[in-house]
């Protein structure tokens, strides 16, 4: 519908506008808190339409702007969401005021068999009725922006609360097998007992923590050098004063503590040396580090 002033509303069947031109878009920012604004000034603006609507009767319209521009001024409030309260969004009411419109170097034509003709005169519009339809336009863009713009952002905020949410958390997953917990596994209970009370037993003797000879793991491996571990030892020389080591069980870890007098770790590593034009130079090194006390712990998941 169409407000035409006193005299009510026209109401439009159908419509059609071609050519839409636009001089040129300034605003400036009156943005204040969290309220966004604008003041928007259209210039320039060029269009065709041709307008059927009745009123007591048929009333054609044919509207050619030249020069027409528009100025408003629009508000945007913010948005806060139930699961982010304290992260406002701009997706408020929106709405549209302070707005002016000109009808300049713009031609009106009326026709038909309107009572309203009668009145305003059929053929061009006169300056007065340009005003008027320039105070039509921007009551219709007023309503236009506070309704149905402030329905596209209650849907745009819709959007946003989905990718703003928490993720929901993921199931625990089942458990297929509950693991060994070491701390109170019997034989890792004895063996913490054993050492504890027997450690006399290894007074003045050579104690092999840790042994493996056969390790053929690569420390160093470039295009001419390799530098392989061959062999590990961890040794140590009981005391009569103090167990001088200890077995850890603690849930899924399991190692051993070493005091000792004398400890020391002793490896045996490969030197692979290969130089172009060269004969390749294979040399095995000892390595012995004495230590004050050493740990070995790892993660052992087994079940019963």
């Amino acid at each position: 519908k169409m407000g035409v002033g006193p005299m009510g509303e026209a109401e439009i069947l159908s419509g059609t506008c071609r050519g839409l031109r636009i001089g040129s878009v300034g605003h400036s920012d009156l943005s204040s808190n969290l309220t966004l604004g604008y003041a928007l000034r259209v210039s320039g603006l060029g269009v065709e339409c041709s307008i059927q609507a009745v009123f007591n009767g048929t009333l054609d319209i044919s509207v050619r702007a030249a020069d027409a521009s528009m100025n408003a001024t629009v508000q945007m409030e913010p948005f806060s969401q139930e699961t982010m309260p304290a992260m406002p969004l701009p997706f408020g009411n929106l709405s549209l005021s302070d707005c002016s419109a000109s009808m300049a170097s713009s031609e009106v034509v009326f026709n038909g068999t309107s009572d309203l003709l009668d009145i305003i005169g059929r053929g061009p519009a006169s300056d007065f009725i340009l005003e008027m339809i320039a105070m039509t336009a921007c009551t219709q863009v007023e309503e236009m922006v506070s309704t149905k713009g402030t329905a596209a952002m209650k849907r745009a905020a819709g959007l946003s609360q989905l990718l703003l949410e928490p993720p929901k958390a993921l199931p625990e997953p089942a458990v297929l097998k509950q693991p060994i917990d070491w701390g109170s596994y019997p034989p890792v209970t004895v063996l913490k007992n054993l050492l504890q009370e027997r450690f006399s037993l290894w007074s003045h003797r050579i104690v092999d923590i840790l042994n493996v000879n056969s390790f053929d793991a690569a420390l160093v491996s470039t295009a001419n050098v390799t530098l392989e571990l061959r062999q590990l030892r961890l040794t140590g020389e009981g005391a009569e004063d103090k167990p001088g080591m200890s077995v850890i069980g603690e849930q899924h870890t399991l190692g051993i503590d070493a005091d000792f007098p004398g400890l020391a770790v002793e490896t045996v590593v490969l030197l692979r040396v290969a130089l172009p034009g060269q004969p390749v130079l294979n040399e095995v090194l000892t390595l012995a580090v004495g230590l004050y006390n050493a740990s070995l712990r790892g993660r052992a998941l087994f079940d019963e």
